[in-house]
């Protein structure tokens, strides 16, 4: 039975493959036929598709058409008309985009390394946003200027086949505290309602149908739920009703549209389903319909938007910084322990030594989190973050400093690319440097240059590289973390132990960890070994310790050569 219900399963998986061949989001351009349908709280209706956003009014009039970037995987826009996209692959990342399409923020703490990530995205009512990070079954909660508030930790259950535990869409009500997720065999309502920043939620209750939650998670039909927490289900291709269930899960009714000659059936089958107050939005596969829009309360079609033959997409043209209006800091305290009342906000402008194997400050957040000294500072991060870009690609694309402009930090930490690369120089690095840390002053944060370690045959650049920073450091007044001279303290103390991921050019999680140590005491000014801190998953507890020690001997020894006696 197992072995035929599994060739079923692949004839099925590969029919849906080439059928979604056009929708893959990958591919640029906007193709309608697999455009995916949201709702935005501006009460635009937004679809989104390869690498561009169109947004109209809900009867589907005044279209607008944007270029973003690829792998679109969702797009929604809040109060103000702030689109937030989720950009999947290599990007995975939600970018938010003012009306005329230009770059106003990033979110890139997304750690799915499997490339499909972020899976969905969504603006709750309060203005936070939510994103699916599916590869680490969890949904991100965070504030527009990047930084997170909430991490929700979705139980997993393990299937032979992987992709059947899989998270694949989710939806939120802020006014019931309910989560809604989706994967190939449930769809689930959990309480979101615990203060604290990192939990499981709990569950409320469940569909448990796996031929209806695996035809919702290929893309057939579409659930949503409504601002009052009603869940609202159009199961499959050839249904002309949408089921409704109440915040308990029990069915409510059967709510027929009036679909005629607009019936689902294949290969115009449905690909999206929302809801929002009197309205029902239904997006079939079509080159040329956008949606459908019917009465919720008598399921009567109101009208059929469709896609102008004509329309032109805007393509943003990069603001000078000058002129840039990022989206400024939120003062919420959701996610911050009622007993920490220092709180410091870090933002990180880097490249893949920040983040590729581990994220820095995603450990300086958990290490933050678990001191046992609630008087040291706690710890909000965000970051800019693009493998292989430096100081100068940073300040010629102009995305770090409109981060900076936002304002409300406390520290900017910045790094540039390792010099055996040749990418850069010590001329290039003091130059650019100069030019952030202007940016830094401006807006009252102090800087921290993060003296990175270089790659495995080159650890004779780490005094080299450490000499600039301070030599920068003692110029423009700023902070140095040598965080390549602490690795060859560690190497010293245990010559071989090894910091290095398998390229030889990154730290592996050790070297990570290590580094997030040095960050740490340099930022907070406390003694990390002294704090029983988390191990963020990256070293034993004895490794653990001898890391913390060697951060605060590199800490005191930092602080020494960036006041070098006259």
């Amino acid at each position: 039975m197992y072995y035929v219900f599994s060739i079923l399963c692949a004839v099925f998986i590969l029919a849906v493959s080439l059928d979604a061949e056009a929708a893959d989001p990958t591919q640029p351009g906007f193709k309608n036929a697999g455009a995916l349908l949201s709702l935005g709280q501006d009460g635009q209706v937004y679809l989104a598709s390869g690498d561009h956003v169109l947004h109209c009014n809900r009867d589907g009039s005044q279209p607008v058409l944007g270029q973003t970037s690829p792998s679109l995987t969702g797009a929604t826009a809040n109060a103000q008309g702030v689109i937030a996209a989720g950009h999947a692959h290599f990007l995975k990342n939600v970018t938010f985009y003012a009306p005329d399409f230009n770059v106003v923020g990033r979110f890139t703490r997304i750690g799915d390394y499997n490339f499909t990530a972020p899976a969905d995205v969504a603006y709750g009512a309060s203005g936070d946003v939510y994103v699916l990070d599916q590869g680490r079954d969890q949904v991100v909660r965070f504030h527009t200027d990047g930084i997170r508030c909430a991490v929700y930790q979705i139980p997993h259950e393990l299937f032979e086949d992987k992709r059947f535990g899989y998270l694949t869409r989710f939806r939120i009500c802020e006014a019931t505290q309910s989560l809604y997720v989706l994967d190939w065999q449930h769809l689930r309502c959990f309480a979101i309602d615990s203060a604290e920043f990192q939990f499981t939620p709990k569950l409320k209750w469940e569909i448990d149908n796996p031929g209806l939650c695996m035809n919702l998670s290929y893309g057939y039909g579409g659930f949503d739920v409504d601002e009052r927490g009603i869940l609202y289900i159009m199961a499959t291709t050839g249904e002309e009703f949408i089921t409704s269930y109440d915040q308990d899960g029990k069915v409510l009714k059967k709510i027929p549209l009036q679909m005629g000659e607009h019936h689902p059936v294949d290969p115009m089958r449905v690909l999206g389903l929302r809801v929002s107050r009197d309205d029902v939005f239904v997006k079939r596969q079509h080159d040329s319909e956008l949606f459908l829009r019917f009465s919720l309360a008598t399921g009567e079609l109101r009208n059929v938007a469709t896609l102008p033959a004509d329309l032109t997409a805007i393509i943003p043209t990069p603001a000078a910084p000058a002129s840039m209006k990022p989206l400024p800091p939120v003062k919420s305290r959701l996610g911050i322990p009622a007993n920490r009342h220092t709180v410091l906000r870090v933002l990180f402008v880097g490249n893949s030594q920040v983040n590729c194997v581990r994220d820095i400050p995603e450990m300086l957040e958990e290490m933050s989190r678990s001191t046992n000294n609630p008087k040291v500072p706690l710890l909000l991060c965000d970051e800019v973050v693009v493998g292989g870009v430096g100081l100068e690609g940073y300040w010629q694309n102009g995305l770090a400093q409109q981060r900076i402009a936002a304002g409300g930090w406390d520290y900017v930490v910045f790094n540039d690319i390792v010099y055996s690369f040749g990418v850069t120089s010590t001329a290039k690095f003091n130059a650019y440097g100069e030019k952030f840390a202007e940016a830094i002053r401006k807006v009252g944060a102090k800087t921290l240059i993060f003296a990175t370690a270089d790659v495995d045959k080159h650890r004779e650049q780490h005094p080299l590289m450490y000499k600039d920073a301070l030599d920068f450091a003692h110029t423009h007044a700023c902070r140095v973390a040598g965080a390549g001279m602490a690795w060859l303290k560690a190497w010293a103390k245990e010559p071989t132990l090894d910091l290095h991921f398998t390229d030889r050019a990154h730290p592996n999680a050790l070297g990570y960890y290590l580094n997030a140590c040095v960050l740490y005491a340099a930022l907070t000014d406390s003694n990390p070994a002294l704090q029983s801190l988390s191990t963020c998953g990256a070293a034993s507890k004895e490794q653990a310790t001898m890391l913390q020690h060697i951060a605060w001997e590199q800490y005191h020894e930092d602080r020494n050569n960036e006041h070098p006696l006259k």
